[in-house]
């Protein structure tokens, strides 16, 4: 251990092991750590004002000994001490793991700096990094990928990459970094990367001090979006034979799934001759048809830049 950090094998609120620096921690630094163990190790730093936390080349997963009442992976107590990620895995572990991944200030903003750099975090929660940092942020060159990121809020609050403080303690933030960070998220997800202040702050007060270079987000749609391929389809089913008349909109290919036929099956396109004969993998109720279309299912994911 670092001075002034101590291992605590039932320390933690949950009774499981912590780890533990106090107001002797000058700057304690952790290398090479497997914080997965004991269902989560949680680090706690209560040291000095003018200390940085750093956690490198380490494995934190998130865990049921990290939760509870003021329970976090990293929780800095009393607003004091900065926080450093470098090179680390992070297993947030939702919707299983609900505690935050790191707790500042018992609630208040801390003033101190946070940075993370190199760092992947899996399974991210809807905001995959929570705490109430107020000081200097610097997020670079990690990856995010999120299993329920998602948010109703317009102005995308529950949804933040990573919490900003909150609107009932307006500070103005000395600066806020993102760059050269991949985020992936499901294609439910409304994420933003936005300079967004507390309700009390105006805009001009925040968009200076925020810079958001390089960042790719990939949405994910392999659940099953749909793209619409074909409209406005008429003709005739005999068994899994479709007959389409000339004049519909878009293009039939093999893959498509056919909706609207006689019956309200879904079919799945099999082959399409030249003389625009459609072979279908179910069958249908024999008869003339209308008003059908075809679609296909989006496997692949979508990568969209969100700004230079």
């Amino acid at each position: 251990m670092p001075t002034g950090c101590v291992y605590l094998p039932t320390g933690s609120p949950a009774g499981g092991p912590e780890i533990h620096c106090g107001a002797t921690a000058n700057d304690p630094t952790f290398d090479g750590l497997d914080l997965s163990l004991g269902a989560c190790t949680p680090i706690v730093f209560a040291g000095r004002a003018d200390s940085m936390l750093t956690i490198s080349n380490s494995h934190i997963h998130n865990g049921a000994n990290c939760a509870g009442p003021g329970g976090a992976v990293i929780r800095i107590i009393g607003a004091t001490g900065g926080l450093s990620l470098v090179n680390d895995f992070i297993d947030e572990d939702y919707p299983r793991a609900t505690a935050p991944i790191v707790l500042v200030g018992d609630g208040a903003p801390a003033a101190a700096p946070f940075a993370m750099i190199y760092s992947v975090v899996l399974n991210g929660a809807p905001t995959p990094m929570a705490g109430n940092f107020a000081g200097p942020m610097d997020i670079e060159e990690s990856v995010f990928i999120g299993s329920a990121i998602a948010s109703t809020d317009s102005r995308g609050e529950r949804g933040e990459l990573c919490e900003l403080g909150c609107p009932a303690h307006p500070v103005i933030y000395p600066s806020v970094t993102y760059r050269n960070n991949v985020v992936v998220v499901p294609a439910t997800t409304r994420l933003v990367m936005s300079e967004r202040p507390p309700l009390t702050l105006a805009p001009a007060q925040t968009k200076s001090r925020f810079i958001k270079d390089h960042n790719i987000f990939v949405i994910n749609f392999a659940r099953g979006a749909y793209s619409l391929l074909a409209s406005n389809l008429e003709g005739t089913i005999t068994d899994n034979n479709m007959r389409i008349r000339p004049g519909y909109t878009g293009a039939i290919v093999p893959g498509a799934t056919i909706r609207g036929l006689p019956g309200n099956p879904d079919a799945v396109v099999l082959a399409v001759n030249l003389d625009g004969d459609v072979t279908l993998s179910g069958l249908g109720v024999n008869g003339f048809f209308t008003g059908a279309s075809a679609w296909r299912e989006t496997t692949l994911a979508a990568m969209v830049r969100l700004s230079y």
